[in-house]
């Protein structure tokens, strides 16, 4: 008996060591001793039986390694999403024509009332030379615009039609056009009053009234021109009295 106990504790002891060294070397792959076949082949089974209860089958020749963050999606599965970049600033060449496009077209219809009020301007012209001056290089538009007939109600209707009714422009471009014209409206009334009074003094008091509403006219529009023709060229919106309400209301 004594024997038999001495037998089962060698074995034991032999078992356990056994285990433990087994343990210790699979820390180690490259150590490790083979599995026995026939547990190899019991534990890849119960891996598949495992993985296609999971809705994923693994061939049992394969092992399915296991994951070590589930809450990370793999690199196979993780949808690539596409960033669109805009660039902004002075190497932008779209941007900045585009900007430099509005800014000149929300300008030139200034030059409509510009124009119409030089009538206006001739009193004023002669008290102040620097005025003409500062217009001389508008000459050649100015003796176009007053020789070719019918040129001012094709550059009003152009405007109109052109700027103000195309909404591919932008609204400032097209709030700066509709300015344009109603100021050039504005223009309209003095001539009309002054054509059904018959306003022709020669002399004295009248006279001198006459002459400061011309100046006053011309003086507010040139002061009005610039003002707007400024404001576009440093990017800001120009609102002129007495005109910028209404064009505010049509080009909502």
């Amino acid at each position: 008996m004594h024997r038999l106990h001495r037998e089962s504790t060698e074995s034991s002891e032999s078992s356990e060591s056994s285990e433990t060294r087994t343990a210790k070397l699979s820390a180690f792959p490259g150590l490790a001793p083979p599995l026995d076949p026939f547990r190899s082949t019991v534990m890849q089974m119960q891996v598949s039986s495992l993985c296609r209860h999971a809705g994923r089958l693994v061939p049992p020749g394969r092992a399915a390694l296991p994951r070590e963050s589930f809450g990370r999606p793999s690199a196979t599965t993780t949808r690539r999403r596409r960033t669109r970049v805009t660039v902004h600033g002075f190497n932008n060449n779209g941007n900045q024509g585009g900007e430099v496009l509005n800014r000149v077209v929300s300008s030139v219809p200034y030059l409509l009332p510009l124009f119409d009020s030089l009538r206006y301007g001739r009193f004023l012209m002669l008290q102040i030379p620097l005025i003409g001056q500062v217009l001389a290089p508008l000459n050649p538009l100015i003796q176009l615009y007053f020789t070719v007939p019918f040129a001012s109600l094709a550059t009003f209707f152009a405007i109109y039609l052109l700027i103000v009714n195309n909404f591919e422009w932008d609204r400032s471009v097209r709030f700066n056009a509709m300015q344009a014209v109603l100021l050039d409206i504005v223009l309209i009334f003095p001539g009309l009053l002054e054509s059904v009074l018959k306003i022709r003094p020669t002399g004295g008091i009248g006279l001198q009234v006459y002459i400061q509403a011309y100046n006053a006219i011309f003086l507010f529009v040139l002061v009005a021109v610039a003002y707007a023709i400024g404001s576009n060229i440093i990017g800001s919106t120009a609102r002129i009295p007495l005109v910028a309400d209404a064009a505010d209301a049509q080009t909502r």
